[in-house]
């Protein structure tokens, strides 16, 4: 008899592995995931990723249990051994720790391998599905577009057993890189910008609410703090502009793209607020309200509020490490804010 040829099996890792050979004629065909979990055992770990070799030695170890407490209340099992070489079976006779083995497999009471396939099926999706859900929430925290999201919708939304594979699972991994570095690096900008127009809703109420100050009685505590607190704000606001050009230019060099919010370029935006300044000297309420990308409940008047800080707990470890961009401090509050009731 000829030997068996070499089965195409897609091994995810660095570079294409040793194949498995094809089971023999005694074997039986084995299910989805126990196949690619065997596939990825037979690989020569040096050409498997690292998070490829650890899921490969965890399925080993819990498969190797769950053979064990098998073997004990199976009959059905332990008598198609019965006339198996024992070095072909057994790692440990002794311990009943079994050899991984496609043979080996194939002569499990049938009501057994089902209960194999759901344990790494189970753990592959809960691993799939943690991977996607840190993806999506990437989208939210960069503002996104919506062809951005389609494009990976596109790619993450398989729920059939088959989008659990290893090479799913890595190719799950290769796009979490590619949208932690989005994330790393517009993230930044975008959270300084969305503070500092909340600064800027906040100037724009603050002279709404003072509007009548100069006439009012008893203003008059509040008053002689007015000109100072104005000065500040000033100069905060050059430096809240000279931050966010800043950040602006480092993220634009990383991205190799321009920084947009839903589509938009944040630089027209920053560009519009920048034209106000010289108006909102003598009145915050010069800062436009339609210039403010973060703005929400703008249907209201005097209700209006900007955007809650977007990030989920899950992705918060990615702007820790050392290649994200730094997040600055907000804009401080101004000389005498309290005085003027800001």
């Amino acid at each position: 008899m000829k030997p068996a040829p070499k089965a195409a099996v897609a091994v995810h890792g660095k570079a294409t592995p040793t194949k498995p050979s094809r089971p023999s004629e005694h074997e039986k065909p084995l299910s989805l995931c126990v196949e690619d979990f065997l596939a990825h055992l037979e690989a020569d770990r040096s050409s498997l990723d690292g998070w490829a070799v650890e899921l490969v030695e965890k399925f080993s170890h819990e498969i190797k249990e769950k053979i064990r407490l098998h073997w004990k209340e199976s009959a059905k099992t332990r008598r198609m051994f019965t006339n198996v070489p024992s070095e072909t079976v057994w790692e440990d006779e002794a311990t009943k720790t079994m050899i991984l083995s496609r043979r080996n497999f194939s002569l499990f009471d049938p009501t057994f391998l089902p209960i194999l396939e759901d344990y790494i099926l189970s753990d592959m999706k809960r691993g799939v599905e943690g991977v996607r859900s840190q993806i999506r929430s990437i989208l939210k925290a960069v503002y996104a577009d919506e062809t951005e999201v389609n494009e990976v919708e596109e790619q993450i939304h398989n729920t059939e057993p088959s989008g659990y594979s290893f090479s799913e699972y890595g190719r799950h991994f290769d796009l979490l890189k590619k949208w932690s570095f989005e994330l790393k690096n517009r993230f930044p900008v975008i959270e300084y910008c969305r503070a500092r127009e909340q600064f800027m809703l906040q100037l724009i109420k603050w002279e709404d609410q003072n509007k009548n100050l100069v006439t009012a009685k008893g203003t008059s505590s509040i008053l002689r703090w007015v000109p100072q607190f104005r000065n500040d704000v000033i100069r905060i606001y050059k430096e809240s502009s000279a931050t966010s050009t800043k950040l602006l230019s480092q993220a634009e060099s990383k991205l190799g793209k321009p920084v947009k919010v839903h589509g938009v370029l944040y630089s027209e935006i920053f560009q519009k607020q920048e034209a106000q300044l010289s108006r909102a000297k003598t009145s915050f309420s010069n800062f436009k309200h339609e210039n403010l990308f973060f703005l929400r409940n703008a249907e209201n008047p005097g209700q209006e509020t900007i955007a809650e800080r977007v990030l989920d707990q899950s992705i918060e470890h990615i702007l820790t490490q050392s290649d994200a961009l730094p997040l600055p401090s907000p804009p401080p509050m101004p000389l005498h804010a309290a005085e003027v009731k800001f």
